[in-house]
């Protein structure tokens, strides 16, 4: 496929996508045999997580590169993750039977575009490395163990915790290891353990999951193994 974005031409393939801007035009020419997969994403919805993660209203519209390779780095893991969670689509829907879910994958998705993909605000993301106050830090925290069963953006945390996304982001992987949105997901499974071992008789697996945002029942299953070494099934016949 030739794409051409805003002037400037992107051959693409299984080796290379493009990425468009909300303000460039987009054509594109295929020939041959293939497919094309699109991911459609609204200006507001990156305005939006932009502001969130600069802690300011941008003065100008996000402007991506026009190439992703698919092949190495951050674009082969995205286009892995884009590609399983739209087999799941297709066969379950389990990310559009919850709420959470949904809201998990929308955050996931632009997020990891403005963090990992280069664009004309990605040096000002970089450079928002400022230490934020434990009782910054502990003001976020809260925030997601208040909320555990609603959806949840990372504007929600870094309004709540008053200081750019982009700053939360750093701390809590510099002092936990991993994003705002993983820790968050990491409180989800333990409440979801925590179900699991005082549900009462009837309830299920499925319904356990499902409250705390675990949609597609296989994959909850197989990493709830590999954080507590047992089955979710196994641990709801201890109850």
């Amino acid at each position: 496929m030739e794409a051409r974005i805003g002037g400037q031409t992107v051959l693409c393939g299984p080796q290379r996508a493009t990425v468009s801007s909300p303000r460039h035009d987009y054509r594109a020419e295929t020939g041959g045999l293939g497919a094309r997969f699109r991911i459609c994403i609204s200006e507001r919805a990156v305005g939006e997580q932009l502001t969130a993660l600069l802690g300011e209203v941008p003065a100008r519209p996000v402007e991506f590169a026009r190439a992703m390779e698919l092949t190495t780095g951050f674009g082969n893991q995205f286009a892995r993750y884009i590609l399983a969670a739209a087999n799941d689509f297709e066969h379950a829907n389990s990310i559009g039977a919850s709420a959470i879910a949904t809201t998990s994958f929308e955050q996931f998705i632009v997020c990891e575009l403005l963090l990992r993909h280069p664009h004309n605000y990605s040096e000002a993301l970089m450079r928002l490395k400022r230490t934020i106050a434990s009782r910054d830090v502990k003001r976020a925290i809260d925030y997601m163990h208040a909320n555990l069963e609603a959806p949840v953006t990372i504007a929600d945390i870094s309004s709540t915790a008053g200081v750019a996304g982009r700053t939360l982001f750093k701390h809590f992987q510099d002092t936990r290891g991993v994003s705002p949105m993983q820790y968050l997901r990491n409180l989800r499974f333990e409440k979801a353990k925590q179900e699991l071992l005082n549900a009462q008789a009837g309830m299920s697996v499925t319904e356990i999951a499902a409250r705390w945002g675990f949609g597609h029942l296989g994959r909850f299953a197989v990493e709830y193994r590999k954080r507590f070494g047992e089955s979710p099934s196994e641990t709801l016949r201890r109850r």
